[in-house]
């Protein structure tokens, strides 16, 4: 688990390969990286809707299903519903009543004052477009 100030900690990453026709060394080189990291830290990398060429390139990279805090899955959606029942059942608190929503269990889980819409927005799938950085 990756802490961060004033945040909830990271534990789970996942990076959705669909759009992505291939690859170069550099992308793989920078994932590699990433993995490391994750590894140290305790996270899971989540790799999904990766094409044969792409899931190949990982896997001579030494990044494949059988490494450690790695995990691929051929459907974004099933990847996510695994983990966020994995993350409910983490937070699971039998003190909460029944019928608790799971708004309310992640508005709970926010920082105080977050609106939940904010949040939500924050969920919503974002296209990128080729050469453009998702972090500088």
């Amino acid at each position: 688990m990756i802490a961060t100030a004033g945040r909830l900690p990271v534990s789970y990453l996942v990076l959705d390969f669909c759009d992505v026709p291939t690859s170069d060394s550099s992308a793989i080189s920078a994932i590699a990286k990433l993995h490391r990291y994750f590894d140290r830290n305790g996270c899971l990398l989540i790799l999904t809707r990766m094409n044969v060429a792409i899931e190949s390139q990982f896997k001579r990279a030494g990044l494949h299903p059988d490494s450690t805090n790695i995990v691929f899955y051929a459907d974004l959606d099933m990847a996510l519903e695994y983990y966020k029942e994995k993350l409910l059942a983490a937070d699971a608190n039998p003190e909460l009543p029944v019928d608790f929503s799971i708004w309310d269990r992640i508005r709970k889980g926010l920082p105080a004052g977050t609106p939940l819409f904010a949040f939500m927005t924050y969920l919503q799938p974002r296209s990128f477009k080729p050469d453009e950085y998702l972090v500088k």
